[in-house]
């Protein structure tokens, strides 16, 4: 790694000749580039902690730019084990492009804790499954949102996933106008995170909060909640105002998680449709964990377990 730099990030730093290990990144709260330096040397080691505004401060900014010229990803995350402890930091990108994420994970783990990310033109985070369909040959990244982090807006979805993601804790996603959350992949939502204050247009798909086209559990106390299938046409109104699952989804709610206070609005004389899930697809849930939402719990072609209303 070289010693100036371990000396400005404040770095454990293995031997040269050691294997790869475990290191500990200090990031000087607003060293952008820095920070991005870091995520580039997590790849040499097994476990990579990142330490975001260690002096604490009441405010603490990350403005990212670009990679390089017109690039459309600020960070890129390939390694495993990496640990990003944010201590109330914002990262988020200096200029947002009109395509891309503020961060993707392409391989190994990403763990962001107590840090609140904010979107690039397309999302806050793309995690990325590489894998050929045919021989399930390549990589795949596994985020998880833990502590008080947060995806927040004003681009288009706050996490794009073809791989797997966890939220955890008090983790939210919210503030965006085109979903939270869109899933092809593993979306696992527990303890009491929240799926919030997101919007979809619905044609030809809709889901405020979470569309579906992969496998998504939540248990525990995690709530999907306060989001909105809008209308795409004066003749066809919202669909899966809270979840929209898709022919391929399975989804399950379990435990105390709710899906709840969401709407799929009207267009015109045309009703919106499930304003807590509309179901393509396989979806079992807890009785009375979808309520609350408008104009009805469920809706769809394919009937919801455990839903009624």
């Amino acid at each position: 790694m070289g010693v100036a730099l371990a000396a400005l990030v404040g770095v454990m730093v293995p031997p040269a000749t050691a294997a790869p290990g475990s290191a500990t990144y200090k990031v000087g709260c607003g060293k952008a580039k820095l920070l991005r330096i870091s995520f580039t040397k997590a790849a040499r080691n097994t476990k990579t902690v990142i330490i975001l505004n260690p002096n604490k401060k009441a405010s603490c900014v990350y403005e990212l730019p670009s990679a390089t010229t017109g690039a459309s990803t600020n960070l890129t995350s390939r390694a495993e084990g990496v640990v990003v402890q944010g201590n109330g930091a914002t990262i988020k990108p200096r200029t947002r492009s009109k395509y891309g994420a503020t961060i993707q994970v392409t391989e190994g783990s990403l763990t962001l804790r107590d840090v609140t990310v904010e979107s690039n033109g397309d999302a806050s985070v793309h995690v990325r499954d590489m894998r050929d369909t045919e021989n399930g040959q390549g990589t795949f990244g596994t985020l998880i949102l833990a502590g008080t982090s947060v995806l927040s807006g004003p681009g288009q979805t706050g996490a794009s996933v073809d791989g797997t993601m966890e939220m955890r804790d008090q983790s939210r996603v919210t503030g965006f106008p085109n979903g939270g959350v869109s899933n092809t992949g593993t979306f696992t939502m527990s303890g009491n995170s929240r799926v919030s204050g997101n919007s979809n247009v619905s044609g030809p798909y809709g889901g405020g909060g979470v569309f579906n086209r992969g496998t998504m559990t939540m248990k525990e106390s995690a709530a999907v909640s306060g989001n909105s299938a809008k209308k795409d046409s004066d003749v066809r109104g919202g669909l899966g105002g809270g979840i929209f699952n898709d022919r391929e989804g399975h989804l399950t709610v379990q435990g105390h998680a709710t899906v709840s206070d969401n709407r799929a609005d009207p267009a015109g004389e045309a009703n919106g449709q499930g304003g807590g899930i509309y179901n393509m697809g396989n979806a079992t849930v807890a009785p009375g964990s979808i309520r609350q939402n408008t104009p009805t719990q469920c809706a769809g072609p394919q009937p919801v377990t455990g839903c009624t209303g």
